[in-house]
């Protein structure tokens, strides 16, 4: 389908919504087990606050990876090309998605008073 035959409206932001969703809680778990424990009952955010080690929040830890991320799309925009071909602007915008999720899920952990056992 041509690009200027696709009607931009709210149903095909709802689908993309729905596939984009769809495509990070799939990442999110093929990365989930290659970062967090084994068995993925304990602490799935052991990752980033591991970060605590260099005196810094995890949430701060996590949203300098999304910077990482922001600049990767940012350098796209300015340039209209990667040169990296391994992961796309709309890997990248992926990606985003996900830090956000689990930036969401660690402060929700916090607000809760719940700790780490690591």
């Amino acid at each position: 389908m041509k690009s200027k035959e696709v009607l931009f409206d709210s149903e095909w932001l709802e689908q993309l919504h729905q596939s984009t969703c769809d495509k990070c809680r799939d990442v999110m778990t093929k990365k989930n087990s290659d970062y967090a424990n084994p068995d993925h009952s304990q602490n799935v955010f052991a990752n980033f606050e591991a970060s605590r080690v260099f005196n810094i929040h995890p949430v701060m830890g996590l949203l300098l990876r999304v910077q990482d991320k922001l600049k990767r799309i940012e350098s796209f925009v300015e340039k209209g090309s990667l040169a990296v071909n391994e992961e796309s602007w709309a890997d990248a915008c992926d990606d985003v998605v996900n830090y956000m999720i689990l930036c969401k899920g660690l402060l929700l952990k916090e607000s809760l008073g719940v700790k780490s056992d690591d």
